[in-house]
């Protein structure tokens, strides 16, 4: 059986919880173009004694930092704040050109402005989400110690005045991962620079240093180091310092380094293009160790396949290289020594924060049945992903699978024979439940767009042509006087529409998916983007002409930056499965979900939109006989065939 829209029964939500590399401070970074250009190649990293060093100048401090990015700051911060001298030193020009100017933002566990609110994300949460999601790969005592002080690094800046949005505020158990330790900057550039400035210049025990590399550690006779050397403007500084904290950074900007720990992999750097390995390698001469894993999550390391198609993006909905389906198909992951090396479900959900260990070897192995393995020999791997509502019900038509979740207006089209099936109905299919609410969202950043008759002129993306999107969008348009004539169609993908409402290339686009929907997420967390309500004569409209629209509420808080309710229409995400199928197969599916319907609502927040009223009403195709079976049970009788 194939749930192929969204693995709705078994989801659960990503791994997102990414940490520095200090253990302070986590941060997405922007795209390379952002970044400032490497000064030089770095120079080769060995540990050196003081003694044999001749430095244009001398330094005497308790603490030296490398890199003032996010870790750095932060590690300098909170030593200076516990009454330590600490000189930090950094390859950029100014605060302006460090890489903590060009986040995001933070994932961060247990600040004070998180601890306000109730299911607040405990730190132990995040350790088994983490370690889970890495397959207990990750140094657990180290991934602790980093949660730890990651609440107390919020604070920091929060109490030196940068000012964030907080993506958990009004989020609960079931809200994903992401959103329950968002800390996002409200603030870019420069002025966020400013605050950054402002915060050190405010430790008067504290030193910060632009334009200087740290070329070497420095050890005493005993191997315990002493200190470093550093390239500044006017020639070669030697720091010496009870304690060095190295927080330069990863190596994706060094091809040497990412040809040796990742198996020769073309993989695109989407951070900066400093990031190029040094600091690590002075770590290394002084006899650091490497761990297993270089990150928590692959989008956390900024990489990806090179030969993506569509070239790799870490926006959700993105497709990326065939590899990275593997675990979709139902099989277990091993590398050379014969070890599980991966959460295998965590990458079939959540396949860019799950990817680096695909990537660390050149060879690994799987563990997959028979059967898959002769469908492999000649079914294209992307035939093994569905295309949607229309794909799924061709799909069981055609007898590939047996089991789909489609949107209810989709259905709708295939039983009557109409639109997206004009070709000829299909009747070979049979509902088992509703499931979910999938919400009709008209998202702009234009703030004279105030209801759907506003898009009249307007660059508008209404989905690929015949797609369910399309059809709602036109539903949309039609209720409120218009036609597709009336604007200026584009006909674009979720990511992309958010892609283009950033660059400014469209006023407006559909989104049809369960809220909270990714693409907007991420939209209205560094924009100030909105939903426009789909309510009045036009929600009256449109459930008068079709029957399989309602009306839905999505409540305030459901996006960053939304302080109000917002009404819309919705369809509804239903799962059908083949009338050929077993009435006792479905009736023992249909039990399965609704009497563990409370368990499914702790692993996905759509979960708790399920309920009996939901999973019967607004049905226009006929449910099955072993659905309809255990609906009587419950009181309730539906039409089955």
């Amino acid at each position: 059986m194939r749930i192929s829209r969204r693995n709705f029964i078994k989801s659960l939500t990503a791994s997102t919880a990414g940490v520095a590399a200090a253990g302070l401070l986590a941060s997405c970074n922007s795209a390379a173009s952002s970044a400032p250009a490497a000064s030089s190649a770095p120079a080769e990293s060995t540990a050196a004694d003081a003694s044999s060093v001749q430095p244009a100048q001398l330094l005497e401090t308790d603490v030296a930092v490398i890199g003032l990015g996010a870790s750095g700051m932060l590690a300098a911060l909170g030593a200076a704040d516990k009454g330590a001298n600490v000189i930090a030193i950094d390859t950029a020009p100014n605060f302006e050109a460090t890489t903590n100017t060009h986040t995001t933002g933070s994932w961060l566990v247990e600040s004070s402005e998180q601890l306000k609110y109730d299911h607040y994300l405990t730190q132990e949460q995040a350790f088994g989400r983490i370690m889970e999601g890495t397959n207990y790969q990750c140094n657990g005592k180290v991934v602790r110690n980093m949660l730890k002080v990651s609440g107390r690094a919020a604070d920091i800046m929060i109490q030196g005045g940068v000012q964030f949005m907080y993506a958990f505020a009004n989020s609960d158990e079931n809200t994903d991962w992401l959103s329950r330790g968002g800390h996002v900057y409200l603030e870019e550039g420069e002025p966020r620079a400013n605050n950054f400035r402002e915060m050190c210049a405010a430790r008067s025990t504290l030193t910060t240093m632009f334009s200087t590399r740290a070329t070497q550690l420095l050890t005493g006779s005993d191997g315990k180091v002493t200190g470093l050397l550093a390239e500044g403007s006017d020639g070669v500084i030697q720091i010496n310092a009870k304690a060095v904290i190295c927080c330069g950074g990863g190596f994706l900007a060094n091809a040497d380094m990412v040809k040796e720990h990742f198996a020769g992999a073309q993989i695109v750097n989407q951070g900066f293009a400093t990031v190029d390995g040094s600091t690590i390698q002075m770590c290394q001469s002084v006899g650091a160790q490497l761990g297993k894993n270089f990150s928590v999550s692959c989008n956390e390391m900024g990489a990806a396949n090179f030969k993506a198609k569509p070239q790799y993006s870490w926006a959700p909905g993105r497709n990326t290289s065939a590899c990275f389906y593997l675990p979709l198909f139902g099989n277990i992951l091993m590398d050379k020594n014969g070890d599980r090396f991966i959460n295998e479900q965590r990458m079939a959900e959540q396949t860019m924060y799950t990817g680096e260990p695909l990537i660390r070897d050149s060879v690994y192995y799987t563990v997959i049945d028979s059967a898959n393995l002769e469908r492999l020999k000649t079914t294209p791997v992307y035939d093994f992903l569905s295309d949607g509502s229309k794909a799924n019900i061709q799909g069981i038509d055609s007898g590939d699978y047996q089991l789909g979740t489609v949107q209810s207006d989709t259905m709708s089209y295939a039983w009557e024979g109409t639109r997206s099936f004009d070709s000829g109905k299909v009747d070979s299919f049979r509902v088992v439940a509703g499931l979910y609410a999938e919400a009709v969202q008209l998202v702009t950043m234009d703030p004279n767009i105030k209801s759907a008759k506003d898009l009249a002129g307007r660059a508008v993306s209404i989905g690929a042509p015949g797609s369910g999107v399309y059809f709602n969008a036109i539903d949309v348009l039609t209720a409120a006087g218009l036609t597709e004539n009336d604007i200026k169609p584009q006909y674009l993908s979720f990511a992309d529409s958010a892609d283009a409402l950033k660059d400014g290339k469209i006023d407006a686009a559909f989104v049809v998916a369960g809220a909270p929907t990714p693409a907007i997420t991420e939209l209205c967390t560094t924009n100030d983007a909105y939903l426009v309500p789909l309510d009045g004569d036009v929600a009256d409209a449109m459930m008068a002409a079709c029957p399989f629209y309602t009306t839905y509420v999505i409540p305030a808080g459901t996006y960053p930056g939304q302080d109000a309710d917002v009404t819309t229409v919705t369809v509804k995400a239903t799962l059908i499965v083949s009338a050929s199928a077993s009435e006792e197969d479905v009736y023992n599916l249909t039990k399965a979900i609704f009497d563990n319907a409370a368990d499914i609502a702790k692993e996905n927040g759509k979960g708790a939109e399920l309920s009996l009223d939901n999973a019967t009403s607004g049905m226009t195709a006929p449910f099955h006989k072993g659905a309809a079976k255990y609906f009587a049970e419950q009181g309730i009788t539906v039409d089955a065939q």
